[in-house]
């Protein structure tokens, strides 16, 4: 049951990851995955695992890790809306923005394409590889290509909350993934 849960997320992720990677992420597609992913090893889940899990359920250590969990969930009730940018979470959500808005990791800037080569340089002094704003790479800046700096797999899940529960939802990414993590390490 646990190798089920890991390989979902981990499908989930790595998939999100490739598709954003090739320029084509969408909702649509992810969720595809994932019902194609249950369809191919629904015949190796066995009945019998999921009603063992229901009864493991009241084992007084499963109380405790619910208690643990549910403390956690008042903790963290209150995210903060790293938006803006300038720091790394805000990059880590202006990229999930960016791939759930245009489905790629890359970033078109239409403004660099209208200028001379060197109203390019003049603008910005930027040459391939080097930073354009924090968290940010320049790929290309006459053709007005940049890349995020950081991990993309965190991003592409941003993007996953934002298309289905919204911009709010997505500030909840960080502490869901710090439950889940606790859920995980006493699973594993």
């Amino acid at each position: 049951m646990n190798f089920i849960i890991l390989s979902m997320t981990a499908i989930i992720v790595w998939t999100g990851l490739i598709l954003a990677q090739m320029g084509v992420w969408s909702l649509g597609t992810q969720f595809l995955i994932l019902i194609l992913y249950g369809v191919l090893f629904r015949p190796y889940i066995k009945i019998d695992q999921w009603k063992n899990f229901s009864d493991a359920l009241l084992r007084p250590e499963k109380i405790f890790l619910l208690i643990l969990v549910l403390l956690a969930g008042i903790l963290y009730a209150r995210p903060h809306e790293y938006i803006t940018g300038r720091w790394d979470p805000g990059t880590y959500m202006n990229t999930g923005f960016h791939i759930a808005h245009s489905g790629s990791l890359e970033i078109r800037e239409p403004l660099f394409l209208e200028m001379t080569g060197q109203e390019t340089e003049i603008f910005s002094r930027l040459k391939t590889g080097h930073v354009f704003h924090p968290g940010f790479y320049v790929k290309n800046a006459h053709a007005g290509l940049f890349a995020p700096q950081f991990y993309h797999a965190y991003p592409v899940c941003i993007a996953l909350i934002y298309k289905i529960f919204g911009i709010y939802a997505s500030l909840f990414v960080n502490p869901l993934f710090a439950i889940l993590s606790w859920i995980q390490f006493y699973l594993f």
